[in-house]
């Protein structure tokens, strides 16, 4: 079930999934291996850094979208890996202690 949102005073809205209860002692299992994002500051290396003919490039030891006030940055796309386990277990199993 997801996670209830008030609406109202006396006025609640929320998702519910339906679907049959597995057996006893069965697993499921999901993964999901999209991708998310960073937000990064400063690069991993500077390789180079150019300049017009007769200048010098500032050096701003790797920070990243530097402006006259600010860092700004930039986002990347990373590599991310869910995975959930659910057992069903009887209820003798399951005890306080």
């Amino acid at each position: 079930m997801g996670v209830p949102a008030r609406v109202g005073d006396l006025l609640w809205e929320g998702i519910v999934h339906y679907g049959t209860i597995p057996q006893t002692n069965e697993s499921v299992f999901s993964f999901d291996t999209g991708g998310g994002a960073q937000h990064i500051t400063q690069c991993l290396a500077n390789v180079a850094r150019y300049a017009p003919p007769g200048q010098t490039a500032p050096d701003f030891k790797g920070a990243i979208g530097v402006t006259a006030d600010s860092v700004e940055g930039v986002d990347i796309t990373v590599p991310v890996y869910h995975f959930n386990e659910t057992h069903y277990l009887a209820d003798a199993v399951v005890t306080l202690a």
